[in-house]
C-alpha cells in the first residue's frame, strides 16, 4: 500500500490511563503531563508556579501545612492571612501576613509537637485560630491588644474540679439587706470560671453545703424580731489567672427542706474575677425567681478537656473533633450547640462510632455541612438551625481515604484518593463517582501513597493531588473534566486556602521542605515550576562531562534560589532524566541528590525547573484505512510534523527550544522512546517537521517538551506512514 498522512486533531487534555496505552480510542491520549486543562481543542502548556513567600526554617524540614485566615479583633478588617506550619524540629508556626504579602513575621504557636505526629488540622472561627495536633495538647491563637499569644484549647487544667481554687463558706450575715436566702434553709453552692473573651467555662467546683441558722445566736424572742432571709458571702482562694478567666459565675440550689438537699444548681451571680483571693455575696435571688435564670444541668453543661486530637473542624461555632487513636474509640465529639464558643466540650456531645466504620481521618466543609472522611466510612454532619440537634449520618461504609490530607473540597463536593482510586462525592445527594481516567497512576505507578496530599486552586479549577516522593502530581480539571500529570515538582505538602490578595479566590500551595511556598499562577509567562526569576538562565548546555553534577562553566551566577528545584536534561545519554539540584557553586557546578545514569557529554542540553510536557498519543492504527483498521498490519512510520499556536519563548537564544517526538512501539514501556527526532516550530507549521524511521505493529506518536520559560498550545500532529500487508515486524 502507499504512503497515507495519519492526522491527529488534539481536541483536548484527554488523558485516560485507566487502559493499556495502546488501546486507547483515536482522540484520548495514553499519557499527558504538563498541560493546563482549562483548555480544550488544543494542548497548552502549563503556566507554571510563582513563589508567594519564603519561610525560614533554619534547616528543618516542613512535614505539614494548612493555609489559614483569622480576624486581628472582632469587628475590624485587619487580618491574619497566612500559614500553619509543622517543622521536623518540632516547632509548629504561623507564618502570616496583614497587610496582603507585602509583609511577613513568623510566630511560633509551640516548640513541642512531634516528629511522629500522624495528623494536624487547622481551623478558625472569628478571631481565634485553633490547632490540634495528634497526642498534643490542643492549641488556640490570637490577638490579645497587645499581640499575638497562645493558650490551650478549653477549659486545660481546670477541666478538673481539684484544680480549681478552693471554695469556702465566709460568713452569713441576717442583717444585709436584698438577700434572700430562707432562714433555716439548707443550700449547696459552687462556682465556675468564665472568659468572656473565648467563651469558655471551667468546670463546675465541687459544692459546698450551707445550712443557714434559723435563728441567730443570742436570738431573745421577747426582743428581737426572727430573720426571714439572710445573706451569705463565700470566698475563692488562692487567685484567679484573669488574663484568662475575666467572670466568676456563683451557682446555688433551692432550699428543698433537709441537709444535702438540692442538686439543681441555678445561676446566682455573676462577678468580675480576682488575681487575688476574693469574696463574693450569694442570695441576690428569691428561691421562687431562681428557676427563671440560668440552669446547670450536670449532663449537658460537664466541661471537660478538648481531645487531644488531630483531626477537626469548625462550622457555625460548633469544632467537631475524631476521638485521638490512643482512646481505643471511634467517636466524633463536638462543642456544645448550646454556648457560642468552639472551645466549649461536654460530656453529652458525642457520637458513638465503631471499629466497623473506623477512625475519621479529617474533616472537611463542603456548602453548608462539615464531612467526616475516615479509613472507612463517610459521615455527613449537618445544623439546619440554632434551635436543631447536631444531625450526623454514614453515608458510605467500607469506602474511605487512604491518608489524611488525601481529599479536599470544592462547592458542595468532595475529591477523595481512597482505595477504589479517585472519586467525587457529591454532598447535596450522596452519590459517590468515580474517576477512572488516572487509575493506573494510583494502582500502579503510585504504589506507596501513604504522603499523598491534595489540594484546589479556584482561578486553575482544578484538583491536585501531590506525591512527594515521586515529585509529581495528579491534575483534575473540573471543567473540561480533563486528567493530566505534573512531573518534577520537588514539593513536601500541597494545602489550599484562601488567596492572600483576593478574598474571592482559593488557591493551591505547595510547599518545599525548606520553606519556600508556591502556587500555580495562570498569568505566568515565567514558564518554571519553582517560582525562579525568568531573567535568570535556567536553559542551557554542559561544559564539562560529569554524572555526579552538571557542570557550565557559561552559567556561573545561578543563586541559591534554584537549590531544592529539579534539573532535567533535555538531549544526550540522560535525555529526560531529572535530579534534584543541592547545591550551586561559583564554578558553574549544579550538585544533585543522586547521581545520572549516564555520564553526561560536552554540549548536553539542561533546563533548571522545567515544565515537562508530555504527550503520548493513540495509536496509529487506530485510523480506519479503507475500510480495514489495521490492527495487525506491519506499519513504517517515516514523518512527524506538529502544529502549534501562541508560542513563546521558543527562540534561538533557548537551547531547549526544540520539541522531541519518537514512538512508543509494540506496548513499550515508558522509558523506551524509538526513533526520536528534535523538531524547531517555525514560522510555518509545515516547517515543524521531523523525518523517522520506525516500524511495528502498534506505534504511539510521542511529543515530549522540556524547557524554562516557554510557553505554546500544540493543536495537531500528523504522522506519514506506509502500510504493509506482512505481520512481521523487524527488532
Amino acid at each position: 500500500m502507499g504512503k497515507n498522512y495519519m492526522q491527529y486533531m488534539l481536541q483536548g487534555p484527554l488523558m485516560d490511563r485507566s487502559i493499556p496505552e495502546n488501546t486507547v480510542k483515536p482522540g484520548t491520549l495514553g499519557y499527558l503531563a504538563g498541560v493546563d486543562g482549562r483548555f480544550t481543542g488544543s494542548l497548552r502548556r502549563f503556566p507554571g508556579l510563582k513563589q508567594l513567600t519564603s519561610l525560614n526554617t533554619s534547616g528543618a524540614k516542613v512535614l505539614w501545612a494548612q493555609g489559614v485566615s483569622f480576624l486581628q479583633s472582632v469587628g475590624s478588617d485587619a487580618r491574619y492571612k497566612g500559614f500553619a506550619v509543622h517543622l521536623d524540629n518540632q516547632q509548629l508556626l504561623l507564618h502570616y501576613t496583614l497587610d496582603g504579602g507585602d509583609n511577613w513575621s513568623t510566630y511560633e504557636i509551640a516548640s513541642d509537637v512531634s516528629v511522629n505526629t500522624a495528623v494536624i488540622s487547622a481551623d478558625s472561627f472569628r478571631n481565634f485560630l485553633y490547632v490540634m495536633a495528634e497526642g498534643h495538647e490542643p492549641l488556640v491563637t490570637w490577638h490579645n491588644g497587645a499581640g499575638l499569644t497562645t493558650a490551650v484549647m478549653g477549659p486545660g487544667d481546670y477541666a478538673d474540679p481539684d484544680n480549681l481554687p478552693t471554695l469556702t463558706e465566709e460568713s452569713l450575715d441576717d442583717e444585709v439587706e436584698g438577700f434572700w436566702l430562707r432562714s433555716g434553709g439548707f443550700y449547696r453552692v459552687c462556682y465556675r470560671l468564665y472568659s468572656s473573651e473565648r467563651g469558655i467555662f471551667t468546670v463546675m467546683s465541687d459544692p459546698i453545703d450551707v445550712e443557714v441558722p434559723d435563728v441567730p445566736e443570742g436570738f431573745n424572742p421577747e426582743e428581737d424580731t426572727a430573720p426571714d432571709y439572710w445573706g451569705l458571702t463565700v470566698k475563692i482562694g488562692g487567685g484567679i489567672d484573669t488574663s484568662v478567666w475575666d467572670k466568676v459565675q456563683i451557682f446555688r440550689s433551692i432550699d428543698l427542706g433537709g441537709p444535702g438537699a438540692g442538686a439543681h444548681f441555678y445561676l446566682d451571680t455573676e462577678d468580675d474575677a480576682s488575681a487575688a483571693t476574693a469574696q463574693y455575696d450569694v442570695g441576690r435571688i428569691m428561691d421562687t425567681a431562681l428557676p427563671l435564670q440560668t440552669d446547670y444541668d450536670p449532663n449537658l453543661d460537664y466541661a471537660v478537656a478538648v481531645p487531644e486530637s488531630g483531626t477537626m473542624a469548625i462550622l457555625q461555632g460548633i469544632t467537631y473533633v475524631a476521638d485521638p487513636v490512643t482512646s481505643g474509640t471511634f467517636n466524633v465529639q463536638y462543642s456544645s450547640p448550646r454556648q457560642d464558643s468552639p472551645e466549649y466540650f461536654t460530656t453529652y456531645n458525642k457520637r458513638e462510632g465503631s471499629a466497623t466504620e473506623g477512625r475519621i481521618l479529617r474533616f472537611m466543609q463542603a456548602s453548608d455541612s462539615v464531612y467526616g472522611v475516615g479509613s472507612k466510612t463517610l459521615l455527613r454532619i449537618a445544623r439546619t438551625s440554632p434551635t436543631q440537634d447536631i444531625q450526623i449520618e454514614s453515608l458510605h461504609l467500607n469506602r474511605g481515604i487512604l491518608g489524611p490530607y488525601m481529599v479536599h473540597a470544592a462547592g458542595n463536593a468532595l475529591f477523595l484518593l481512597t482505595g477504589m482510586g479517585l472519586v467525587i462525592f457529591d454532598g447535596s445527594s450522596g452519590d459517590m463517582g468515580q474517576v477512572t481516567a488516572a487509575d493506573r497512576i494510583f494502582k500502579d505507578r503510585w504504589s506507596d501513597q501513604s504522603k499523598v496530599s491534595a489540594a484546589y486552586d479556584s482561578r486553575m479549577n482544578a484538583s491536585f493531588f501531590l506525591h512527594p516522593q515521586r515529585r509529581e502530581a495528579v491534575q483534575l480539571y473540573h471543567s473540561s473534566h480533563s486528567v493530566g500529570m505534573l512531573e518534577g515538582v520537588a514539593f513536601e505538602f500541597a494545602c489550599s486556602g484562601d488567596s492572600i490578595d483576593d478574598p474571592a479566590v482559593t488557591q493551591a500551595w505547595f510547599f518545599t521542605d525548606d520553606g519556600r511556598i508556591m502556587t500555580p499562577d495562570p498569568t505566568s509567562t515565567s514558564g518554571n515550576m519553582y517560582g525562579l526569576d525568568d531573567q535568570l538562565k535556567l536553559n542551557s548546555t554542559v561544559t564539562d562531562t560529569s554524572r555526579e553534577y552538571i557542570a557550565d562553566s557559561e552559567n556561573t551566577q545561578l543563586p541559591s534560589a534554584v537549590v531544592g528545584a529539579m534539573v532535567y536534561m533535555t538531549t544526550g545519554v540522560n535525555t529526560g532524566v531529572g535530579r534534584r539540584i543541592t547545591e550551586v557553586d561559583i564554578n558553574g557546578h549544579l550538585q544533585l541528590e543522586s547521581d545520572f545514569p549516564e555520564e553526561n557529554r560536552l554540549g548536553d542540553r539542561y533546563a533548571i525547573a522545567p515544565v515537562v510536557f508530555k504527550a503520548r498519543l493513540w495509536r496509529v492504527s487506530s485510523v480506519q484505512t479503507e475500510g480495514d483498521n489495521g490492527r495487525f498490519r506491519r506499519w513504517n512510520v517515516h514523518s512527524v510534523a506538529l502544529k502549534m499556536r501562541k508560542i513563546q519563548g521558543m527562540g534561538d537564544d533557548n537551547p531547549n527550544n526544540r520539541f522531541r517526538v519518537g514512538f512508543y512501539r509494540n506496548s513499550d514501556q515508558d522509558d523506551r522512546i524509538y526513533s526520536p527526532a528534535y523538531v524547531a516550530p517555525g514560522e510555518n507549521p509545515a516547517e515543524a517537521i521531523a523525518a523517522v524511521a520506525v516500524d511495528g505493529i502498534d506505534l504511539e506518536p510521542y511529543i515530549e517538551q522540556i524547557s524554562s520559560g516557554t510557553l505554546f498550545e500544540l493543536t495537531d500532529a500528523e504522522v506519514g506512514v506506509t502500510i504493509s500487508t506482512s505481520r512481521t515486524v523487524n527488532n
